[in-house]
Protein backbone atom coordinates (compact mmCIF):
# COMPACT_ATOMS: atom_id res chain seq x y z
CA UNK A 1 0.00 0.00 0.00
CA UNK A 2 0.99 3.69 -1.33
CA UNK A 3 -0.30 6.51 1.22
CA UNK A 4 0.18 9.93 -0.85
CA UNK A 5 -0.82 13.28 0.31
CA UNK A 6 -3.77 14.64 -2.39
CA UNK A 7 -5.36 17.74 -2.55
CA UNK A 8 -8.78 17.46 -3.12
CA UNK A 9 -11.19 20.55 -4.65
CA UNK A 10 -14.38 21.92 -2.81
CA UNK A 11 -16.48 24.66 -4.12
CA UNK A 12 -17.46 26.27 -0.86
CA UNK A 13 -14.42 25.69 1.00
CA UNK A 14 -11.19 25.35 -1.30
CA UNK A 15 -8.40 22.93 -1.19
CA UNK A 16 -7.18 21.06 1.07
CA UNK A 17 -5.15 18.04 1.86
CA UNK A 18 -5.83 14.44 3.10
CA UNK A 19 -3.95 10.97 3.10
CA UNK A 20 -4.72 8.93 0.23
CA UNK A 21 -4.29 5.31 -1.27
CA UNK A 22 -2.42 5.71 -4.69
CA UNK A 23 -3.57 2.60 -6.47
CA UNK A 24 -2.11 3.44 -9.86
CA UNK A 25 0.01 6.12 -11.24
CA UNK A 26 -2.67 8.84 -11.28
CA UNK A 27 -5.38 8.10 -9.17
CA UNK A 28 -5.72 7.78 -5.39
CA UNK A 29 -8.36 6.56 -3.22
CA UNK A 30 -8.96 9.68 -0.62
CA UNK A 31 -11.59 9.56 2.62
CA UNK A 32 -14.71 10.99 1.62
CA UNK A 33 -14.65 14.64 3.34
CA UNK A 34 -17.39 16.48 4.92
CA UNK A 35 -16.63 20.66 5.47
CA UNK A 36 -18.46 22.38 8.05
CA UNK A 37 -19.46 25.75 7.85
CA UNK A 38 -16.79 26.81 9.98
CA UNK A 39 -14.45 25.33 7.30
CA UNK A 40 -13.20 22.59 9.51
CA UNK A 41 -13.26 18.92 8.01
CA UNK A 42 -14.77 15.92 9.07
CA UNK A 43 -14.41 12.59 7.61
CA UNK A 44 -17.86 10.74 6.83
CA UNK A 45 -17.27 7.54 5.78
CA UNK A 46 -16.23 5.96 2.60
CA UNK A 47 -13.71 6.82 -0.19
CA UNK A 48 -13.26 8.78 -3.74
CA UNK A 49 -11.90 7.96 -6.59
CA UNK A 50 -9.50 11.00 -7.04
CA UNK A 51 -7.18 12.24 -10.21
CA UNK A 52 -4.33 12.79 -7.97
CA UNK A 53 -2.72 15.56 -10.41
CA UNK A 54 -5.94 17.83 -9.99
CA UNK A 55 -7.88 16.51 -6.90
CA UNK A 56 -11.37 15.99 -8.93
CA UNK A 57 -13.36 13.25 -7.72
CA UNK A 58 -14.34 10.66 -10.44
CA UNK A 59 -16.37 8.48 -8.47
CA UNK A 60 -17.57 7.15 -5.10
CA UNK A 61 -19.47 4.36 -5.54
CA UNK A 62 -19.10 1.55 -3.20
CA UNK A 63 -20.61 -0.86 -5.26
CA UNK A 64 -17.68 -1.11 -8.06
CA UNK A 65 -14.22 -2.07 -7.41
CA UNK A 66 -12.26 1.44 -7.30
CA UNK A 67 -8.85 -0.14 -8.55
CA UNK A 68 -10.49 -2.13 -11.65
CA UNK A 69 -12.27 1.33 -12.40
CA UNK A 70 -8.79 3.74 -11.46
CA UNK A 71 -6.59 0.74 -14.04
CA UNK A 72 -9.15 0.81 -16.83
CA UNK A 73 -9.44 4.74 -16.18
CA UNK A 74 -5.52 4.87 -17.30
CA UNK A 75 -5.83 2.92 -20.70
CA UNK A 76 -7.80 5.70 -22.05
CA UNK A 77 -6.03 8.30 -24.33
CA UNK A 78 -5.99 10.57 -22.09
CA UNK A 79 -2.36 12.31 -20.72
CA UNK A 80 -3.50 12.06 -16.90
CA UNK A 81 -0.47 12.87 -15.61
CA UNK A 82 -0.42 16.78 -17.49
CA UNK A 83 -4.36 17.24 -17.64
CA UNK A 84 -5.43 20.05 -15.72
CA UNK A 85 -9.09 20.17 -16.96
CA UNK A 86 -10.62 17.27 -19.22
CA UNK A 87 -12.38 18.80 -22.44
CA UNK A 88 -16.18 17.54 -22.71
CA UNK A 89 -15.03 14.67 -25.16
CA UNK A 90 -12.33 13.45 -22.59
CA UNK A 91 -15.48 13.90 -19.90
CA UNK A 92 -17.14 11.70 -21.82
CA UNK A 93 -14.81 9.02 -21.89
CA UNK A 94 -14.10 8.84 -18.03
CA UNK A 95 -18.41 8.56 -18.12
CA UNK A 96 -18.55 6.13 -19.96
CA UNK A 97 -15.50 4.02 -19.18
CA UNK A 98 -17.49 4.31 -15.51
CA UNK A 99 -20.97 3.43 -16.32
CA UNK A 100 -19.55 0.37 -18.16
CA UNK A 101 -17.80 -1.05 -15.36
CA UNK A 102 -20.60 0.29 -12.95
CA UNK A 103 -23.40 -1.41 -14.83
CA UNK A 104 -21.62 -4.71 -15.92
CA UNK A 105 -23.74 -7.95 -15.10
CA UNK A 106 -22.36 -10.30 -17.12
CA UNK A 107 -20.67 -12.40 -14.18
CA UNK A 108 -23.25 -12.08 -11.42
CA UNK A 109 -23.19 -15.85 -10.68
CA UNK A 110 -26.92 -15.18 -9.95
CA UNK A 111 -29.84 -17.06 -11.45
CA UNK A 112 -32.90 -14.89 -12.91
CA UNK A 113 -35.86 -16.66 -10.25
CA UNK A 114 -39.17 -17.72 -12.33
CA UNK A 115 -40.78 -16.06 -10.23
CA UNK A 116 -40.13 -12.64 -11.60
CA UNK A 117 -40.70 -13.00 -15.47
CA UNK A 118 -38.40 -12.38 -18.83
CA UNK A 119 -34.86 -12.00 -17.69
CA UNK A 120 -34.34 -10.39 -20.80
CA UNK A 121 -37.20 -7.63 -20.27
CA UNK A 122 -36.61 -7.03 -16.07
CA UNK A 123 -38.58 -3.82 -16.15
CA UNK A 124 -41.66 -5.03 -18.32
CA UNK A 125 -41.72 -8.27 -16.05
CA UNK A 126 -41.91 -6.61 -12.77
CA UNK A 127 -44.41 -4.48 -13.80
CA UNK A 128 -46.59 -7.28 -15.33
CA UNK A 129 -45.78 -8.95 -11.57
CA UNK A 130 -46.72 -6.05 -9.88
CA UNK A 131 -49.66 -5.36 -11.81
CA UNK A 132 -51.18 -8.95 -11.68
CA UNK A 133 -50.69 -8.64 -7.78
CA UNK A 134 -52.13 -5.70 -7.37
CA UNK A 135 -55.27 -6.65 -9.67
CA UNK A 136 -55.28 -9.87 -7.60
CA UNK A 137 -55.67 -8.01 -4.05
CA UNK A 138 -59.27 -8.35 -3.50
CA UNK A 139 -58.79 -12.27 -2.88
CA UNK A 140 -56.19 -11.27 0.00
CA UNK A 141 -59.11 -9.00 1.35
CA UNK A 142 -61.39 -11.66 1.07
CA UNK A 143 -59.27 -13.92 2.88
CA UNK A 144 -58.34 -11.27 5.47
CA UNK A 145 -62.55 -10.78 6.15
CA UNK A 146 -62.85 -14.62 6.39
CA UNK A 147 -59.98 -15.09 8.89
CA UNK A 148 -62.03 -12.07 10.64
CA UNK A 149 -64.90 -13.39 10.66
CA UNK A 150 -63.83 -16.52 12.11
CA UNK A 151 -62.10 -14.65 14.97
CA UNK A 152 -65.08 -12.57 15.52
CA UNK A 153 -66.94 -16.00 16.36
CA UNK A 154 -64.46 -16.35 19.51
CA UNK A 155 -64.34 -12.63 20.06
CA UNK A 156 -65.82 -9.80 18.95
CA UNK A 157 -63.79 -7.40 20.16
CA UNK A 158 -60.58 -8.78 18.87
CA UNK A 159 -62.15 -9.43 15.37
CA UNK A 160 -62.63 -5.72 15.28
CA UNK A 161 -59.48 -4.92 16.18
CA UNK A 162 -58.00 -7.78 14.14
CA UNK A 163 -60.52 -6.67 11.01
CA UNK A 164 -58.71 -2.66 11.57
CA UNK A 165 -55.47 -3.45 11.53
CA UNK A 166 -55.44 -5.88 8.70
CA UNK A 167 -57.47 -2.81 7.00
CA UNK A 168 -54.43 -0.61 7.19
CA UNK A 169 -52.01 -2.68 5.63
CA UNK A 170 -54.25 -3.51 2.87
CA UNK A 171 -53.81 0.17 2.43
CA UNK A 172 -50.42 0.30 2.85
CA UNK A 173 -50.26 -2.43 0.11
CA UNK A 174 -52.76 -0.85 -2.22
CA UNK A 175 -50.27 2.59 -1.83
CA UNK A 176 -46.89 0.84 -1.89
CA UNK A 177 -47.81 -1.06 -4.92
CA UNK A 178 -49.20 1.18 -6.79
CA UNK A 179 -45.96 3.90 -6.17
CA UNK A 180 -43.80 1.24 -7.25
CA UNK A 181 -46.00 0.56 -10.74
CA UNK A 182 -46.41 4.27 -11.15
CA UNK A 183 -42.35 5.09 -10.27
CA UNK A 184 -40.62 2.19 -12.57
CA UNK A 185 -43.20 3.19 -15.49
CA UNK A 186 -42.03 6.61 -15.20
CA UNK A 187 -38.58 5.76 -15.52
CA UNK A 188 -38.99 3.17 -18.21
CA UNK A 189 -40.75 5.82 -20.63
CA UNK A 190 -37.69 8.37 -19.42
CA UNK A 191 -34.48 5.98 -19.83
CA UNK A 192 -35.30 2.19 -20.93
CA UNK A 193 -31.96 0.79 -19.73
CA UNK A 194 -31.94 2.03 -16.40
CA UNK A 195 -35.29 0.98 -15.82
CA UNK A 196 -34.05 -2.37 -16.67
CA UNK A 197 -31.04 -2.13 -14.30
CA UNK A 198 -33.12 -0.98 -11.47
CA UNK A 199 -35.60 -3.76 -11.81
CA UNK A 200 -33.19 -6.67 -11.73
CA UNK A 201 -31.84 -4.87 -8.85
CA UNK A 202 -35.03 -4.61 -7.19
CA UNK A 203 -35.59 -8.61 -8.06
CA UNK A 204 -32.01 -9.26 -7.05
CA UNK A 205 -32.79 -7.95 -3.43
CA UNK A 206 -36.09 -8.82 -3.26
CA UNK A 207 -35.29 -12.86 -3.86
CA UNK A 208 -32.54 -12.65 -1.41
CA UNK A 209 -35.11 -10.64 1.22
CA UNK A 210 -32.05 -10.18 3.94
CA UNK A 211 -30.85 -7.04 4.03
CA UNK A 212 -33.91 -4.44 3.12
CA UNK A 213 -33.90 -3.53 6.98
CA UNK A 214 -29.79 -2.57 6.74
CA UNK A 215 -30.26 -0.82 3.27
CA UNK A 216 -33.68 1.07 4.50
CA UNK A 217 -31.49 2.00 8.12
CA UNK A 218 -28.54 3.14 5.53
CA UNK A 219 -30.73 4.79 2.78
CA UNK A 220 -32.04 7.34 5.69
CA UNK A 221 -28.65 8.39 7.33
CA UNK A 222 -27.28 8.64 3.73
CA UNK A 223 -30.13 11.22 2.98
CA UNK A 224 -29.57 13.13 6.82
CA UNK A 225 -25.93 13.47 5.47
CA UNK A 226 -26.74 14.98 2.25
CA UNK A 227 -24.80 12.13 0.50
CA UNK A 228 -26.48 10.69 -2.31
CA UNK A 229 -28.45 7.21 -1.81
CA UNK A 230 -25.98 3.75 -2.24
CA UNK A 231 -27.94 2.68 -5.81
CA UNK A 232 -26.13 -0.45 -7.41
CA UNK A 233 -25.46 0.51 -10.82
CA UNK A 234 -26.33 3.75 -10.44
CA UNK A 235 -23.41 6.27 -9.99
CA UNK A 236 -23.54 8.21 -6.69
CA UNK A 237 -21.42 10.71 -8.19
CA UNK A 238 -19.41 11.53 -11.71
CA UNK A 239 -17.53 14.98 -10.91
CA UNK A 240 -14.31 14.54 -13.33
CA UNK A 241 -15.23 17.89 -15.09
CA UNK A 242 -15.45 20.21 -12.42
CA UNK A 243 -14.70 21.23 -8.75
CA UNK A 244 -16.44 19.10 -5.92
Amino acid sequence: MTLIPVTIRTIRHGKFTVTGEQVTPNFALTPIVAVHDDGTPALRGGLNLTHIHTGLTVCNDSWIDMRKAAAELEELPIDWATLTKPTPEQAKLVRETYMRILTDTSDTGWPWPKWAGDESTPADSVLAQRLDAALGHSEIREKSHALVDEISKLDEDLGKRLDIELLWRDCGMNVEGYSAIYLLAVLQRIDPAAADRAAGNLVRDCDAGDSFGEWVYQWRQELVDGRPLTLHGFPARIELDGDQ
